[in-house]
């Protein structure tokens, strides 16, 4: 019976000094605290197994749980790979939704967009779908497909100056500016406008 427990106590102390090199080892990430569980059951394990096998008389073989538990984390890696496909289509879908109601908004005030990027923080948890940026190229809206009356237009030769033909102005570069910041909650400053020239 001493040498049961001199045996006992032996395959505890392995079991503890293996678990603290293994937690030496690892580098501080999300995956830790499951490997520290894991660890922990190895040694609850090496402790519980030889006194159900003294006192059952049966032996317990580690390597049934072993292959169980390959089986489940197989099947969490599985299922991980399809909650990272679905994240990455929700994000994609998130963006065309936000670039399709910004055209709809920025219709309804009279500007054509041509084109529009977004930026949007798909990384950190604290700010996750939040805009960090705005790129727009934007022009008046024509108000009839058809042609309107011609004004006449006096061009002097002599100055240096071009004029553009539906340009905006700073004026509605930053009425579009102010409404987008009020609408979308962005900062101006991130709101890029580039006027058709």
């Amino acid at each position: 019976m001493l040498e049961w427990i001199k045996q006992w106590a032996e395959g505890i102390i392995i079991a503890v000094i293996i678990a603290t090199i293994l937690e030496m080892l690892l580098p501080d990430n999300k995956n830790k605290k499951y490997v520290t569980t894991v660890i922990g059951v190895y040694i609850l394990f090496s402790i519980i197994s030889p006194i159900i096998s003294k006192f059952t008389g049966k032996n317990i073989n580690i390597e049934d749980y072993i292959s169980k538990s390959t089986e489940v984390s197989t099947s969490y890696s599985i299922n991980n790979v399809a909650l990272l496909e679905n994240s990455s289509n929700v994000e994609e879908i998130y963006t065309k939704t936000l670039k399709a109601d910004m055209i709809e908004k920025l219709k309804s005030r009279n500007y054509n967009t041509d084109y529009i990027e977004l930026k949007v923080n798909t990384t950190s948890e604290k700010n996750y779908g939040e805009i960090q940026g705005i790129y727009l190229h934007i022009s008046p809206l024509d108000k009839e497909n058809s042609i309107s009356n011609v004004e006449t237009v006096n061009i002097d030769v002599s100055s240096n100056k071009t004029i553009k033909k539906n340009s905006l102005s700073e004026g509605e570069i930053n009425v579009i500016k102010e409404f987008l910041m009020d609408t979308y909650g962005i900062d101006k400053n991130k709101i890029h406008v580039n006027r058709e020239e």
